[in-house]
C-alpha cells in the first residue's frame, strides 16, 4: 500500500515538475514579448504627449495617435495581468511540489520505519526460537 503511494506520489510530482516547466516557458514568452513592446513604444515614442496637446495644428493626427496608444496601453496592460496571473500559478505549482515532496519524503520514512520493525521482529523471533531450542536442549540433557 506505501509502495502505491509512493507510486502515486512520484507520478503526481513529475506531472508537477512538467507543468512547471510549461509555466517557465510561458512565463519567459510573456517577458519576451512585453520587453519587445517596451522597445517599440521606445523607439516609436517621439510624440510627446504634453507636445501634441498644446499643439493642436492636426487634430486628426492627434486622435488617431492617442487612439493608438490606448490601445497599446490596454494591450499591454491585458499582458501584465496574465503574466501575474502565471506567475502565481508558478507559485501554486512550486508550493503543490514543496507538498509532494514532503509527502514523498514521509513515505518514505513510514517505509523505513516499517522495515525497521519488522527486522526487529524477525530478530525477536529469531532469539526465542534460539532460547527455546537452548532451553529444550538443557531440559533433555538433565
Amino acid at each position: 500500500m506505501a509502495e502505491q503511494s509512493v507510486k502515486e506520489t512520484k507520478t503526481q510530482q513529475k506531472e508537477l515538475q512538467s507543468k512547471a516547466d510549461e509555466l517557465d516557458k510561458k512565463h519567459a514568452q510573456f517577458q519576451k514579448i512585453l520587453a519587445a513592446q517596451l522597445k517599440s513604444a521606445y523607439m516609436a515614442g517621439g510624440d510627446d504627449y504634453s507636445k501634441m496637446l498644446l499643439n493642436q495644428e492636426d487634430t486628426a493626427k492627434f486622435e488617431r495617435t492617442l487612439s493608438y496608444y490606448n490601445y497599446l496601453n490596454k494591450a499591454r496592460i491585458e499582458q501584465i495581468e496574465d503574466l501575474k496571473d502565471l506567475q502565481q500559478q508558478i507559485v501554486q505549482n512550486q508550493e503543490e511540489l514543496v507538498k509532494t515532496q514532503e509527502k514523498l519524503e514521509l513515505l518514505f520514512d513510514e517505509q523505513k520505519g516499517a522495515k525497521l520493525h519488522y527486522l526487529m521482529h524477525k530478530v525477536s523471533a529469531k532469539l526465542i526460537l534460539k532460547t527455546y531450542k537452548l532451553s529444550s536442549t538443557a531440559l533433555k540433557a538433565q
